[in-house]
């Protein structure tokens, strides 16, 4: 009889130990796995480490020179240049201003594009986070994840434009400047006379 209590006790026990474990076992059960999205997530990170690179790359020292090189020629031009000016060099004085603009605005957006870059890796990473850890409410997922990949998509396109406008205005700039440097000396060898 006393090994029924004890037995009877230790099933007791076992129930005891069953019934508390349960809302542990379902709790387990409903936990999300996000593991598609935090790769996705990773694969943005990498990505935008890559375009960081690129725009510490940018040389905005040189675009600043160039940019106040081309406004004071244009500047000199302007004041000393009397007569009719050819189709063929004003074209080439309105590319020129063109590209002054066009560095003007990378130098202009450069800082925001760093900002908004750490900001958005911030996010990523945090959001990134939130996912591992299970601690972001399923309904805010999807909403989540598009705002961030919106974010570092804009921010790749922002560092690929001023790339691209760098690699095409720079070799054009070289190609105009003797033209334009010829009509600079042409006019201050007139002022001297």
């Amino acid at each position: 009889m006393m090994k029924y209590k004890q037995n009877g006790s230790f099933y007791k026990l076992i129930i005891a130990a069953l019934l508390l474990s349960v809302p542990f076992i379902f709790s387990c059960g409903n936990e999300i796995s996000y593991v598609n999205q935090v790769k996705t997530l990773d694969s943005i990170q990498v990505q935008l480490s890559k375009i960081e690179l690129q725009l510490r790359q940018i040389d905005t020292a040189k675009l600043a020179a160039v940019s106040a090189q081309i406004g004071d020629e244009l500047s000199f031009i302007q004041t000393n240049y009397k007569d009719t000016m050819k189709k063929d060099m004003a074209m080439v004085l309105t590319e020129y201003q063109l590209i002054r603009k066009s560095y003007n605005l990378i130098l202009l957006k450069f800082p925001e594009a760093q900002k908004e870059l750490t900001i958005t890796k911030e996010q990523l990473k945090s959001l990134g986070h939130d996912l591992k850890t299970n601690s972001i409410d399923k309904a805010n997922v999807e909403g989540a994840l598009n705002t961030e990949m919106g974010a570092a998509n804009e921010s790749i396109q922002t560092v690929i434009l001023m790339n691209n406008i760098i690699k095409l205005r720079m070799p054009r700039f070289e190609e105009l400047k003797p033209n334009v440097m010829d009509l600079v000396n042409e006019l201050k060898e007139k002022a001297q006379k």
